[in-house]
């Protein structure tokens, strides 16, 4: 089969192969999914220097976790049958999805959303299932870190106890930090979708525009204000929840944002590495994880998707023989939107 590899995981870069044997399934709860699409994340080629013997383990030393497809074979007892569209993010530690063919196991899989097509799809998995258990909390939300109560999207309409979630969630505030990057685009859409007052802090114009359309009660164009300026502006704008999607300064100003009793989250690197020497105090927590993949939380999303509430958008696409240049494109442009490897394509 065609795939990417990452022959040397001391180096962010790939190399296309022509000829890689085709993987099989080796564990009862594996699946063998036809690659349709896959996207690069940013800075993965360097993730192996963060845990080299995981890496090393690798049977195949194939990059890229985010991918749409179809169901070629899977367990006789699974949800997910052969001719099955899917989408899913893998676990960054087995054979990634630049290849014609991939592995993966049930949990992490999802029913492709029926009214997106697959390279819009293979957008999805990482950033919406970060943002997820991001602004989520552990009772309502496996592996959730956040204050919000996800029972808002996943209860059933008109129930009451979606209604008491919607009601909770109402009450909070929750800024997002980048938030018109991959990530915080969908944290701005299931915060809002699930009730809070949704505060987007950017950098320009036109991105505050878009984090508007998502669906934020307020935007911050630090161009024009810096996050500590805005805050000291009025202490009633202090969130409940904090997420950086940026880290380094503006993580260390976002620290003055969160209420006391609040939680402020990074994507990035760990807030205490960056936390003030006063005016902290009050900060309940602080935290930097790693996202579990759940298929679970996926469907849900795929169900958002269908509804018309929530979106993605592309930047580019490449062919798989020029992986390397979608790698570059995200490591050094700063896409617009997501970039993707056509692998298969829409089949």
């Amino acid at each position: 089969m065609r795939a990417v590899l990452q022959l040397d995981f001391s180096q962010p870069a790939v190399l296309f192969n022509p000829s890689v044997p085709v993987p099989s399934p080796s564990e009862p709860d594996d699946h063998l999914i036809r690659v349709s699409y896959t996207s690069p994340t940013l800075n993965e080629l360097n993730w192996a220097t963060f845990a080299p013997d995981t890496f090393a383990a690798k049977p195949l030393p194939i990059p890229c976790y985010d991918v749409s497809g179809t169901v070629v074979a899977a367990p006789p007892d699974s949800p997910f049958q052969p001719g099955e569209k899917i989408f899913a993010r893998m676990s960054a530690y087995r054979q990634g999805a630049a290849a014609e063919y991939a592995i993966a196991k049930t949990h992490v899989l999802a029913l492709a959303p029926e009214k997106m097509d697959l390279a819009m799809a293979t957008c999805v998995p990482m950033s919406a299932e970060t943002a997820w258990q991001f602004l989520f909390d552990s009772s309502s939300a496996k592996h959730g870190r956040g204050v919000l109560y996800a029972n808002a999207i996943t209860a059933a309409g008109g129930t009451a106890e979606r209604k008491v979630a919607l009601e909770a969630n109402a009450q909070k505030r929750v800024i997002i930090t980048g938030a018109a990057g991959g990530v915080g685009r969908w944290m701005v859409q299931l915060a809002s979708v699930a009730g809070a007052k949704v505060i987007g802090v950017v950098r320009g114009v036109e991105k505050a525009k878009a984090v508007a359309e998502l669906g934020a009660t307020e935007v911050v164009d630090t161009n024009v204000e810096s996050i500590t300026s805005w805050i000291a502006a009025d202490q009633a704008r202090k969130a409940d929840l904090v997420i950086d999607c940026v880290g380094m300064q503006v993580l260390g100003e976002s620290w003055s944002a969160v209420k006391d009793g609040g939680v402020i989250l990074s994507i990035v690197m760990p807030p205490e590495m960056v936390k003030p020497k006063e005016g902290a105090e009050g900060v309940a927590r602080n935290e930097f994880f790693i996202v579990e993949p759940t298929g679970e939380q996926l469907s849900h999303v795929a169900k958002l998707i269908d509804a018309g509430v929530c979106k993605q958008s592309i930047d580019s696409i490449f062919e798989l023989e020029d992986a390397e240049k979608a790698f570059e494109k995200v490591e050094k442009e700063h896409p617009l939107g997501k970039v993707v490897i056509k692998v298969a394509g829409q089949v």
